[in-house]
């Protein structure tokens, strides 16, 4: 059985159904917990819906913040509702396939750590009143040791004291890691700006890339007997740079074609107009012959870009 969690920072993004359907049938996950997922209501009910899952237990958001789905399918495991606050789900899983059974507290901790107080008494609340197998698995916004996180504000050891406190009177233990210890991804291309802050270049996956052969080299490259996570570092760098020297700005060479492209329309509406004899037929000599080509590159950019030509076809 596999339980896993993740604070998705959102789950409004269209390509998030799918993204959601491909990781659980990687990991091939049993019971998901989503956190922050930022929306509520019919909203959340239709993404829900196209997760795959047949049951699942949402605790509403706030407004644009917190929210946290507890999803799985019914043909294989049961979940139990039992409790809930604005921090926890907490609940009974079954597993029916292997006939076992234990209990799961799902959270998603506030950023304050005044806020995180309730948190730390309902988790010695059910731990008083627990005696089986019990899994608590989320995000606490906060961390038991400075390793356990890289960057951004300096760490707050009142905060860390208090996690740790519940941790060792509750009696529970942290799993150990396996795989990539960080997996949040932040891609900075290294050069600085006059004021010497570094200057953030957010990588985005074009889909004319795919239409390049070179680039499945890219992706072979970059994937070839690493981690996951550490694939991803050196695709995002190779990819930028590929870019660069093979694709270049693909909205500047739209333009060009497109440019190209309305002076050879004009020169067919002028052959269309001055028909040879009676047929009506234009003069075939004097349509460019490049043509058929400009046009499926015109469709090619249209395909890559989604947007309309402004070209006008006879």
């Amino acid at each position: 059985m596999i339980v896993a969690s993740w604070n998705c920072r959102g789950a409004g993004n269209r390509c998030f159904p799918r993204t959601v359907k491909d990781i659980v049938y990687k990991l091939q996950i049993d019971v998901l917990c989503l956190m922050e997922t930022r929306i509520s209501g019919t909203r959340a009910d239709g993404v829900i819906r196209k997760l795959g899952f047949s049951n699942w237990i949402r605790l509403e958001a706030s407004g644009f913040a917190r929210g946290i789905w507890v999803l799985w399918n019914e043909d294989s495991m049961h979940v139990d509702y039992i409790c809930s606050s604005t921090q926890i789900i907490h609940c009974k899983i079954v597993d029916v396939k292997h006939n076992e059974s234990f209990f799961a507290t799902f959270v998603y901790g506030e950023t304050s750590p005044q806020k995180r107080i309730p948190l730390w008494l309902s988790l010695k609340a059910i731990a008083e009143a627990t005696e089986e197998a019990w899994l608590v698995i989320g995000d606490f916004n906060t961390f038991l040791d400075t390793t356990d996180k890289m960057g951004g504000s300096l760490a707050n050891h009142g905060a860390m004291e208090n996690f740790a406190d519940c941790i060792r009177e509750v009696e529970l233990f942290a799993l150990p890691i396996e795989g990539e210890k960080f997996t949040i991804i932040v891609v900075n291309d290294g050069q600085r700006t006059p004021q010497g802050k570094y200057s953030k270049r957010l990588f985005r996956y074009q889909s004319a890339w795919s239409l390049e052969e070179s680039f499945k080299e890219v992706v072979y490259s970059s994937w070839d007997n690493v981690e996951w996570c550490e694939g991803a570092r050196k695709f995002e760098k190779a990819a930028l740079s590929w870019n660069d020297t093979v694709v270049g700005n693909i909205m500047k060479k739209k333009k060009q074609v497109i440019h190209r492209l309305e002076g050879i329309d004009r020169v067919r509406q002028n052959n269309v107009n001055g028909c040879n004899g009676e047929t009506g037929t234009p003069n075939s000599s004097m349509l460019p012959l490049r043509y058929s080509t400009e046009d499926n590159e015109l469709k090619r950019f249209k395909m890559i870009m989604g947007t309309g030509s402004r070209t006008r076809r006879s």
